[in-house]
């Protein structure tokens, strides 16, 4: 894994980041990284690398199956739980498509060197991701439709009474609503976790 460069002020222009694509002017602080094959890359001070830039190694497909779920949970609008559970299923299929890499990799390698030690890492890493893909995809069954009541109707007419009943009963409705979505938004978040590899 490369080591992350931090840089107070650049000497001369960087180009642009490789997140945010902001320019990056001389003068102005930034970070970079460098593989021996692969080139340099650089982000603003604003961004940071993910884990799954920090690797060329086949890993950095289920890091980044994992990281866009992790997005898609954040932005999940509270409102179909279907969403939640259909970016759980996505990072579980990336993530097991990678344990599947490295277990085509091990096959491969017994072919001409049975009994490899790297041989028997691919393997133990393919085992890890697949249960890894296996408990994600087991949490969706531990999210929660939505099962309080329907959205309070405004009242029609001009009856100020009804109206500010009406206004106290959405307020606590919403607030039902959010703490629902909140819960099951960690609760997939959670199922995520941390990479087993």
């Amino acid at each position: 894994m490369p080591r992350i460069n931090h840089v107070k002020k650049a000497r001369k222009d960087q180009g642009t980041c490789g997140r945010c694509q902001k320019a990056i002017p001389s003068g102005a602080p930034y970070k970079f990284i460098e593989f021996r094959y692969g080139g340099r890359h650089v982000r603003c001070d604003n961004c940071s690398f993910r884990p799954s830039e920090l690797t060329q190694s086949k890993l950095s497909q289920a890091l980044s199956a994992q990281e866009d779920a992790e997005d898609a949970i954040s932005s999940w609008d509270g409102e179909d739980i279907e969403d939640l559970c259909s970016a759980l299923d996505d990072a579980a299929s990336g993530i097991r498509d990678c344990g599947q890499e490295y277990r085509d990799s091990a096959d491969t390698i017994n072919q001409t060197a049975e009994g490899s030690s790297v041989a028997a890492d691919c393997e133990e890493k393919a085992d890890a991701l697949e249960g890894w893909a296996d408990e994600i995809e087991s949490a969706k069954d531990n999210l929660e439709d939505w099962g309080g009541d329907e959205e309070p109707e405004e009242p029609e007419g001009d009856d100020a009474e009804a109206h500010t009943e009406w206004e106290e009963a959405h307020t606590e409705w919403e607030q039902a609503r959010e703490e629902w979505a909140e819960a099951q938004r960690e609760a997939a978040l959670e199922a995520l976790d941390e990479c087993p590899v």
